[in-house]
């Protein structure tokens, strides 16, 4: 009998909860937790039991997808909190110069890893690629796009280990603009190298080179404008609203919601999906987290407001993200 999806989703928080748990009690950080009791809903048990398929289907990851994307959501909209004017004028150039480091030598040593790494043999064969050839077109394609992927770091996990430990200093200050700058600067790279790949190795219709080329600032300018645009009128209504924590929450938090929405619609294979084009809305909520900070008389109350809301998708998040993962995969492929 299929399970109810909904019965699903208390499962998941049950589970995420007793990893969170049973990490803190091992003096580890509860994402771990959640991460790692979330592969017993999924398919990687398979390795253990044969025959499991997963509580967590394939189905019902897409299903629950929305889940993923109000958290990282959230996420992005507290980094924003960050970005006041007064701290960034503090850290000056060094918060620039460190994530330029970051990300060129993230970039290098995947690329180079992976180039050099031999393929599976499945990869080899529907890219013609005859045995052990480091410089074939789509190995050096596959490289650049792994690498690509390498210059973001995923600040969910940052932020959730940064408040269970209540971390604050200097270098706390400085790993959440960082981690935020590397969304900018991935979504860049990650534009160029995939247009290259897609030059070296074409499949299906191409864009334009002028598009291939400009779509990554239109994407990274695209996605700060929609925050901007959203995060304005809510600064505008948090100074008349945050006496009562309930109207700014809901304020808040509808705001989060319709960025992802209006994303969501632009980002839509009819619209300017057909051209290759995707907004982030990481980086549209850390605009318009930012511009409560910059522009409200008390943005500690908002992002109070929101952070009290938002621990059951954090949990969610992390146990699904671990519930998707199919070990058995690395398994089968080498």
């Amino acid at each position: 009998m299929e399970l109810n999806l909904i019965f699903k989703v208390a499962i998941v928080l049950i589970v995420g909860f007793i990893g969170g748990q049973v990490a803190r009690k091992l003096k580890l950080p509860n994402v771990s937790g959640y991460l790692l009791f979330g592969l017993l809903l999924g398919p990687s048990l398979g390795l253990i039991i044969p025959g499991w398929k997963g509580l967590i289907t394939g189905q019902d990851q897409l299903t629950l997808q929305f889940i993923s994307e109000i958290a990282l959501a959230f996420i992005a909209f507290s980094i924003g909190s960050e970005f006041n004017i007064v701290s960034v004028k503090k850290m000056g150039k060094e918060v620039n110069v460190l994530t330029l480091l970051e990300v060129t030598g993230a970039v290098m040593l995947v690329f180079l890893f992976m180039l050099v790494m031999p393929k599976p043999q499945s990869f080899n064969q529907a890219f013609g690629v005859g045995g052990y050839n480091p410089f074939a077109k789509p190995n050096i394609a596959f490289a650049m796009i792994l690498a690509s992927m390498s210059a973001a770091t995923a600040p969910a996990a940052t932020l959730m280990v940064v408040r269970q430990y209540r971390a604050y200093g200097p270098v706390t200050k400085k790993i959440l603009p960082i981690t935020a700058m590397d969304d900018i600067y991935g979504i860049v790279v990650f534009g160029f190298f995939i247009s290259f790949a897609q030059l070296l190795v074409p499949q299906g219709e191409q864009l334009p080179v002028w598009l291939m080329i400009s779509k990554p600032f239109i994407e990274v300018f695209g996605s700060l404008l929609i925050g901007a645009i959203i995060g304005y009128p809510l600064a505008i209504l948090a100074k008349k609203f945050d006496r009562e924590r309930d109207d700014i929450q809901v304020l808040a938090i509808s705001a989060v919601v319709l960025s992802i929405g209006l994303i969501s619609i632009l980002n839509h294979e009819k619209v300017l999906g057909q051209y290759g084009i995707s907004f982030s809305a990481l980086l549209s909520n850390i605009i318009t987290g930012a511009m409560i900070a910059n522009l409200t008389r008390r943005p500690t109350r908002t992002f109070n407001a929101v952070n009290d809301f938002t621990a059951p998708f954090f949990v969610m998040f992390f146990t699904l993200a671990g519930a998707g993962l199919d070990l058995a995969i690395i398994k089968q492929e080498w």
